[in-house]
C-alpha cells in the first residue's frame, strides 16, 4: 500500500528547522452489551459499574470475540479509506492500550532513550507516541490535514480494506480481513460500491489479482465492531510528485464500527512502528538542505529527524518484549479513519517518484 500522509508530519519538524530552521485523551471505547447494562442500569451507572469492575491498565480496550454461533450467510465487502484523522485536537474516537499497562505511574514497557522526556500514557493506558509530534506541528502550523485528506477524497491515492465471510449481523465469530494498497480510483469516488479503485500490485501475494499479502483469517465482529490483528503496512497520504511513506505496523490492529447495512467503517488503525522502518523510509524524500539529494544519513536534516523519531520511541516493536527491560525500538501509533464502500478495479504497478539516492551505507538505527 504505497501512498504519503505521515511523511509530512515526520519531515515537517526538520523542514521547519532547515528553512529558518499522548495529549490526554480519554476515549471510552464502547462495548457490546455488558452485565451492568443487562442489569438495567442507566448509561451513567453502567459506565461506573464497568469502570469499577475492570482494571483499565491491564486491558487493551478491545471487545472480545462473540460467543454466538456463525451463520451460513456470507458477504464480501470492500472499503476505501475516505478520511484519516490524527486527532491533533485530542479527539480520538477510539483508544487502545497496546502494551496493557498505564505508564506513569506504572513503569515503561521498555527502556526509553537516555535523556528522553517521560512518555506517559493517555488516560486508560492509551498509547500514541506520535501525538506529541503532531502537537508540535500544529503549533507551528506546518501540518495541513485538509490537504492530506484531499488525495483520499478525490481518489488520487488510497488504501483498501476487505471483509470476507461476514454474516451481516452484529456478531460474527470469524471473518477474514485484508488490506491493500491503491494507486487511486478510476473515477472520482462517491463512497458507493460502484467506485472502482485500482489495486497496487505490490500489496498482492505473488502479484495474483486480489490475493492479499496481508490478512487476518481469525478476525471477528462483536457488537457491530470489527476487530482484526496482524502485521501489515499502511501507506498514508499521497502526492503525484512524492514517493509514499509506508508505516510497517507490527502487531497492527484495526478496530472499527461497521455502519448499518455495511456501508462504512469508522475506527482506528493502531500498532507499533519500528524506528528503523521510519528512518529507512524517509531516505526517499528530498532533502531541503540539498534539493538534488534525498535525506541520507550524512544529512543535517536526517540527523534532526532521527533525533525526533528516536526520542519519541515508547514501545517495543514486539509485544513479547513488553516489560522485559529491552530498549524502546518503536513508536506507538493511532490513526482514526473512515472508509466507505468500494470495489476492486484493475491491478496496477505503482510508478514511485524518485527513490533514495543514498546508496549503500549504514543501516538507519537509533542505536
Amino acid at each position: 500500500m504505497r501512498t504519503p500522509l505521515l511523511a509530512t508530519f515526520l519531515l515537517a519538524p526538520a523542514l521547519l528547522v532547515a528553512c529558518q530552521f499522548l495529549v490526554g485523551i480519554d476515549t471510552d471505547l464502547p462495548s457490546p452489551a455488558s452485565p451492568a447494562a443487562e442489569a438495567g442500569l442507566d448509561d451513567g451507572g453502567a459506565r461506573e459499574a464497568e469502570a469499577a469492575a475492570a482494571d483499565p491498565c491491564s486491558s487493551t480496550n478491545v471487545p472480545p470475540p462473540p460467543t454466538s454461533a456463525d451463520t451460513d450467510t456470507k458477504r464480501d465487502i470492500v472499503f476505501a479509506l475516505s478520511n484519516i484523522d490524527f486527532a491533533i485536537d485530542g479527539a480520538f474516537r477510539y483508544g487502545l492500550n497496546l502494551d496493557q499497562r498505564c505508564t506513569c505511574p506504572a513503569a515503561d514497557a521498555c527502556q526509553r532513550p537516555r535523556g528522553a522526556d517521560a512518555a506517559c500514557d493517555s488516560p486508560r493506558g492509551v498509547d500514541s507516541a506520535l501525538t506529541p509530534l503532531l502537537g508540535t506541528l500544529r503549533r507551528f502550523e506546518v501540518l495541513d490535514q485538509t490537504t492530506l485528506n484531499e488525495a483520499l477524497r478525490t481518489g488520487t491515492s488510497g488504501a483498501l480494506m476487505r471483509i470476507e465471510g461476514y454474516n451481516g449481523l452484529a456478531d460474527d465469530p470469524r471473518v477474514v480481513v485484508s488490506v491493500y494498497g491503491s494507486t487511486g480510483s478510476e473515477e472520482r469516488p462517491t463512497g458507493r460500491p460502484e467506485d472502482r479503485w485500482k489495486v497496487d500490485e505490490a500489496s498482492l501475494a505473488g502479484g495474483v489479482a486480489y490475493l492479499p499479502s496481508y490478512r487476518d483469517e481469525t478476525a471477528y465482529v462483536s457488537g457491530s465492531r470489527l476487530v482484526a490483528t496482524f502485521d501489515f503496512p499502511i501507506d498514508i497520504g499521497g502526492a503525484p510528485s512524492q514517493p509514499p511513506l509506508r508505516a510497517d505496523l507490527q502487531a497492527g490492529i484495526i478496530v472499527a464500527d461497521i455502519g448499518p447495512g455495511g456501508e462504512s467503517l469508522d475506527g482506528v488503525i493502531a500498532g507499533r512502528w519500528p524506528t528503523k522502518s521510519i528512518l529507512r523510509d524517509i531516505e526517499s524524500f528530498p532533502d531541503p538542505l540539498a534539493p538534488t539529494r534525498t535525506i541520507c544519513g550524512d544529512s543535517g536534516t536526517y540527523d534532526l529527524v532521527r533525533k525526533l523519531v528516536c526520542g519519541a520511541a515508547d514501545i517495543p516493536s514486539a509485544p513479547t518484549s513488553d516489560g522485559q527491560g529491552r530498549a524502546c525500538d518503536a513508536l506507538s501509533v493511532h490513526i482514526n479513519f473512515k472508509a466507505l464502500r468500494a470495489s476492486f478495479g484493475d491491478v496496477e504497478k505503482r510508478r514511485d517518484a524518485g527513490g533514495s539516492s543514498c546508496g549503500i551505507g549504514t543501516l538507519p538505527s537509533c542505536f
